[in-house]
C-alpha cells in the first residue's frame, strides 16, 4: 500500500458527521482537513447527503515565556515559531481558539497594543500577528500564566482542550510573586508536580505539553496520556518536535514519499496537504500524476519565525533564520502514482480520505431498498462497509485503512436491535425507523451517522391489503345433478385469488375454506387442492376416501366462504355461492312443468283481460238544469238505472257490460254500452250521440245494438210534458 499506517494522534473523524480532533486550514501545517461527504448506496441508486460537521473544536492555551533568558539566545524567535504553527493548525469558523499567556506584557510589533495577559487569536489576520509580538521590558519567569490559562480551559466547551508551555530555564515563581523570593530557582520535581497537576486538577480533561528550548530548560518526563514534554536546543530539534507535537495533537495520516518525491495512494483523497521546513523549503505550485494529470493548488502560505525581539536592550535576542517552513493545499485526486518538487527538508504529506459507507438494505426477495422508502413489515438483511467516495470501489478491506464496523443499531418502534455485518434484522411498522451505522477505520478516525440517524431513515408501513376473490361455478353444462348420472357428474370449481392471482407454496396453505352445508348424512362432498395452489374441486356425493354416497334430493345453495391470512398476520374474507339441484328425475321434467304452468297463467291472464266490465268512471252532466216547472234535473246512474231526479220513474232500461277489462284498463277515454228494454211513463225521446230512441220501441234486448260513446258524447231527453234536459257524458 502506499499509505503509511502510522497512526499520528488520538482523536476521531466523523463520516456523515465526523468527528475529529482538528480540520487543517488553507494555511495548515500538518493538518488534514476531515470534510468528507457521507452517502448511503443502495443497489445502484446513491443517496448523497450534504453532511453537517460535527467538528471536536481545539481550544489551545499557550504559555510564551518572555522573560529575559528566552532573549540571550533564539529561544523566543523559537517559541514564536512553534505558536504560529499550531496557530496555523486551527479551524477558526468551527470554534477552535488558541490564545497566548505571556508572562510579561506584550504588543504587537513596537508601540504596539499592550496585551498584559492573554492575546487572542480568533482567524487569520491573528496569525500574522504572532511572529510581530515584541516584549518591551523582560521579568523572570512565573507560572501564575499557566494557572490564568488552566482556569480558561476549565470554562471552555471545546472537548480538546490543551494547555502549552514554552521556556529556556527554570521557574523562580509560582503564582504570587510576593510571597516568594526570585533568587532561587524552583526543582525539578516541582516543576513536573506543577504542570502535571494542571491535567490531574480537570479530571484528565486538560492535557499539557512542555517544551523546554536551549539546554538550560528544565528537563522532565513524560507521564502519558495527559502529560508529555520535550527538550530541544537547535532549530533543527525544534522542527522535529513540532511534528511530533502537531500529530499528537491534531491526529494527522501521512503519505510516504520516497527522495525523489514521488508516493501512491490507492484511493480517492479529498485533498493532500504539503509541509516543508527548513532554509529555502518551497514547494512547486502542481503535484504531477504519472499518468499525466496535476492536482490543482488550493491555497499556500509562508511561516517563520518571531523577528521583533525586545526593548530590554541588555539582551540582543538573535533571531533563528533558519526557521522556514511552506504550506501548499491540494485539491481533490484520486488513486494512483504521483510526484511533487519541493526544496527544504523533512517535507510531510497529509492526506484527507475520501471516504463514504455504503449501506444496503435487502428485503426477503434479495431487493435492496433505499433510504427514505415506505417498506413493508418483514425481515432485511443489513450490509455496510466503506467505499471510495470518487469510484465507489469497495474498501472495507483495505490495509490502510482497516475498517472496523461495530454491530449496526436498528431503531424500529420501541425496539433497538444489534444487526452484524450482513446479518439480518425483522422490521415492524413503525414510521420512523433508523439505521445508525458506526465503525473506524485508521485505527482512530469514526465514521458514522449518530448524530444525523434521518440519513438511514425507513417508513415501515403495512402495505394496502389486496383484494380477495372466490368464484365458485360448476364444470358441467347445468346446476342439475340427476342421480342415476352421477358417475358422469362433473366437480364444483373453487378459485381463489389474491390480487388477482392464485395462490401457491406456503401461500396457499394460508387460505381457509368454510363451505355451507357442512358434509352431512344429506349432502357429502370431498374438496381436493388442485397442483397445490388456491384453486379447488369440490366433488358431490362423495366422502373422504372418493367412495360415492348418494345424498338426498332437493335445492343445495353452495356457500363458499375462504379466509387468508398474508404474511402480516392479517385476515381477510370473501364468499361466493352457487345453487345445484339434486334429483331423481330429468331436469326435462321440471322445464317440462314450469311450461305448463306459464301457459296456464297466460290463458287466465288472457281471460281474465277480455272479461266485459263497466267503465271505470262514466257520467251524465245535465247541461239545461232545469225544466219549464223550475225544477232541477239531476241524473244519477245506479248500476244499469238512470235516475232522473226529480223525475224517479222516467227511464227503466237494462244496460249490459260493454268495455272489457283490457280497455278499462289500459284505455278508459271510450266505452261502449248496449241498453235495453227501455220503458218510461214520463220520458218519451232518449238521444245518445247520432242516435235518438223513442221509449218502447226500439230498445229491445233483442234488437238494440252496442252504443260507442267517449268523453263529450251529447245526449237529449224529451218527456211527455215537453221538457227537454241535455247534457254530455264525461268517461275515464
Amino acid at each position: 500500500m502506499g499509505l503509511n499506517n502510522e497512526i499520528l494522534g488520538g482523536s476521531q473523524m466523523i463520516l456523515f458527521q465526523q468527528q475529529k480532533s482538528h480540520i487543517k486550514k488553507i494555511f495548515a501545517l500538518l493538518i488534514c482537513s476531515i470534510i468528507v461527504f457521507s452517502s448511503f448506496t443502495v443497489g445502484s441508486v446513491k443517496a448523497t447527503s450534504s453532511v453537517k460537521k460535527n467538528y471536536t473544536a481545539h481550544d489551545i492555551a499557550i504559555v510564551f515565556d518572555n522573560s529575559g533568558s528566552m532573549y540571550e539566545n533564539r529561544s523566543w524567535s523559537q517559541a514564536l515559531y512553534a505558536i504560529q504553527v499550531f496557530a496555523s493548525m486551527l479551524d477558526y469558523k468551527n470554534g477552535d481558539r488558541l490564545s497566548i499567556y505571556p508572562m510579561r506584557t506584550i504588543t504587537i510589533g513596537k508601540g504596539g497594543e499592550k496585551i498584559s495577559k492573554r492575546f487572542v487569536i480568533s482567524g487569520d489576520k491573528d496569525v500574522k500577528k504572532i511572529s510581530k509580538i515584541y516584549t518591551p521590558n523582560t521579568s523572570q519567569t512565573i507560572l501564575k500564566p499557566a494557572y490564568d490559562a488552566a482556569t480558561d480551559l476549565k470554562k471552555s466547551k471545546q472537548k480538546e482542550k490543551w494547555l502549552i508551555v514554552l521556556t529556556d530555564g527554570a521557574f523562580y515563581y509560582d503564582k504570587d510573586t510576593k510571597k516568594e523570593s526570585g533568587k532561587k530557582p524552583k526543582s525539578k520535581e516541582w516543576l513536573e508536580k506543577k504542570l502535571n497537576g494542571f491535567s490531574n486538577n480537570s479530571g484528565g480533561k486538560i492535557k499539557v505539553q512542555y517544551i523546554g528550548l536551549s539546554n538550560e530548560a528544565v528537563s522532565l518526563k513524560t507521564r502519558e496520556p495527559n502529560f508529555y514534554a520535550c527538550n530541544v536546543d537547535k532549530g533543527e530539534e525544534l522542527i522535529s518536535a513540532l511534528v511530533k507535537i502537531c500529530n499528537r495533537i491534531f491526529n494527522r495520516k501521512v503519505v510516504n514519499v520516497n527522495s525523489n518525491g514521488e508516493f501512491k495512494i490507492d484511493f480517492s483523497m479529498n485533498n493532500i496537504i504539503a509541509f516543508v521546513q527548513g532554509k529555502g523549503a518551497d514547494i512547486n505550485a502542481t503535484i504531477n500524476k504519472k499518468s499525466g494529470s496535476t492536482i490543482a493548488v488550493d491555497s499556500q502560505s509562508q511561516l517563520e519565525s518571531g523577528k521583533e525581539g525586545t526593548g530590554a536592550k541588555r539582551f540582543s535576542a538573535p533571531i533563528d533564520y533558519n526557521l522556514l517552513g511552506k504550506v501548499v493545499t491540494y485539491g481533490e485526486c484520486s488513486a494512483g502514482d504521483y510526484q511533487i518538487d519541493y526544496s527544504g527538508s523533512d517535507l510531510q504529506l497529509f492526506y484527507e480520505p475520501n471516504v463514504e459507507i455504503k449501506t444496503t438494505l435487502t428485503n426477503d426477495k434479495g431487493k435492496e431498498v433505499k433510504p427514505g422508502d415506505t417498506i413493508p413489515p418483514g425481515e432485511y438483511k443489513l450490509n455496510y462497509g466503506l467505499v471510495d467516495g470518487k469510484t465507489g470501489a469497495d474498501l472495507s478491506n483495505n490495509s490502510t485503512l482497516i475498517f472496523r464496523p461495530e454491530d449496526a443499531k436498528v431503531k424500529n418502534g420501541k425496539n433497538e436491535t444489534k444487526v452484524s455485518n450482513g446479518g439480518k434484522v425483522k422490521l415492524d411498522a413503525d414510521s420512523n425507523t433508523l439505521v445508525i451505522i458506526k465503525g473506524t477505520y485508521l485505527n482512530e478516525y469514526t465514521i458514522s451517522n449518530e448524530d444525523d440517524p434521518s440519513l438511514f431513515a425507513f417508513n415501515v408501513k403495512m402495505p394496502e391489503q389486496k383484494g380477495l376473490t372466490v368464484k365458485v361455478d360448476t364444470e358441467q353444462s347445468s346446476n342439475w345433478f340427476k342421480l342415476s348420472d352421477h358417475s358422469e357428474w362433473k366437480p364444483i370449481d373453487i378459485d381463489v385469488k389474491y390480487d388477482g392471482k392464485l395462490l401457491s407454496g406456503a401461500q396457499a396453505e394460508n387460505v381457509k375454506l368454510d363451505i355451507d352445508p357442512k358434509s352431512s348424512d344429506d349432502f357429502n362432498y370431498k374438496i381436493e387442492k388442485q397442483d397445490g395452489t388456491s384453486k379447488y374441486k369440490l366433488l358431490i356425493g362423495k366422502n373422504k376416501n372418493g367412495e360415492y354416497i348418494e345424498p338426498k334430493t332437493g335445492s343445495y345453495d353452495i356457500q363458499v366462504t375462504a379466509t387468508y391470512k398474508d404474511k402480516y398476520g392479517r385476515e381477510i374474507k370473501n364468499a361466493d355461492s352457487k345453487g345445484i339441484d339434486i334429483a331423481s328425475y330429468s331436469k326435462f321434467w321440471q322445464w317440462l312443468f314450469w311450461l305448463l304452468v306459464i301457459a296456464a297463467l297466460v290463458v287466465l291472464t288472457v281471460f281474465i283481460l277480455t272479461r266485459k266490465a263497466w267503465p271505470r268512471k262514466m257520467r251524465f252532466v245535465v247541461e239545461k238544469p232545469t225544466d219549464d216547472n223550475g225544477r232541477k234535473i239531476n241524473i244519477r246512474i245506479r248500476s244499469n238505472r238512470m235516475n232522473i231526479i226529480p223525475y224517479n220513474n222516467a227511464l227503466s232500461c237494462s244496460a249490459e257490460k260493454s268495455t272489457n277489462l283490457y280497455t278499462k284498463i289500459f284505455k278508459p277515454k271510450y266505452a261502449k254500452v248496449k241498453v235495453s228494454n227501455f220503458k218510461s211513463n214520463e220520458l218519451i225521446r232518449f238521444s245518445l250521440g247520432n242516435n235518438s230512441y223513442i221509449a218502447d220501441r226500439d230498445f229491445r234486448i233483442d234488437s238494440c245494438s252496442y252504443e260507442t260513446i267517449t268523453n263529450g258524447t251529447k245526449f237529449q231527453m224529451i218527456f211527455e210534458d215537453g221538457t227537454k234536459a241535455s247534457g254530455h257524458i264525461e268517461i275515464s
